[in-house]
Order: C-alpha cells, then structure tokens, then sequence
C-alpha cells in the first residue's frame, strides 16, 4: 500500500493510551493531506458503532491481508501508527513524526519520564498534569 501525505507535517503527533494497549504511538493528519495511490483493495473497514464491515465513518482501517489495525479514519482526521512506518530505523523517525504530548495519561499503566506535556484526557480539552502525572505540578 502506498500512503501519500501532501503536508509536511501533520496536525499532531501524540503518545496515546487506548484501552486495548498500554501505550500507542498515533499521529494525526488532516483528512484532505491523505491520500492512498495503490493498494485500496487490500485495506478493510469497520465501523464500531454499527458493527459493520463497511467504510462508514469514524472507522477503522486494516490490513485485509494480515489483520493489522493502519489507522483510525474520522469525518476530518487521519490517525495513523507510525510504528508501522518504515524510517529506515528508530534514529532516523523525522523529527516531526515524534511524540508532542501524552494524552489519557490520567488513565495510565506506566508512568513516562519524559519532558512532554502530560494531558488527563484530551489535549486542551482536560486537566493539564506535571511531570509527575499531578494536578498542579507544572513542567520544569
């Protein structure tokens, strides 16, 4: 499958903790910078809210060959894994392709020691944490 993005960089890039996983690595395009130019007969589509099999948005998108999960497509966003990216190597993951936030860290399996903000829930939409996954305890 050959995924095209027409922007140079994408609107976010997040560490995002699902329920089915204890941690994803998700970046979200705009839908109009996404473009697939060949293999769209090897993806399927799911949509949950109806349990159909059908591209019928927001859906999930996979592989029809091997069952991997690609991305989440929404009315207006592209949410795709990069770690199904092929960079050449962990070093070489462009700078833009790496994580800006947590978010869901509320929510949490792990703690991350890392200098990105922290979000309880949504990004901008819920409690801003600290470093230490606190209420009220800023970013150094």
């Amino acid at each position: 499958m050959i995924l095209c993005l027409s922007r140079e960089q994408k609107s976010e890039q997040k560490l995002e903790v699902p329920r089915t996983t204890s941690m994803q690595w998700a970046a979200i395009f705009h839908k109009h910078d996404v473009r697939i130019t060949e293999g769209i007969d090897h993806l399927n589509f799911y949509n949950s809210e109806l349990d159909k099999h059908e591209r019928i948005l927001p859906c999930k998108v996979s592989c029809a060959l091997c069952g991997t999960l690609i991305a989440d497509e929404g009315r207006n966003m592209w949410l795709a894994f990069p770690s199904l990216f092929n960079f050449g190597g962990v070093s070489k993951v462009p700078t833009k392709f790496k994580p800006t936030c947590h978010i869901f860290y509320g929510m949490r399996v792990i703690d991350i020691n890392d200098d990105l903000p922290k979000w309880s829930g949504h990004k901008n939409h819920s409690e801003l944490l600290g470093n230490c996954g606190l209420p009220g305890r800023g970013y150094n």
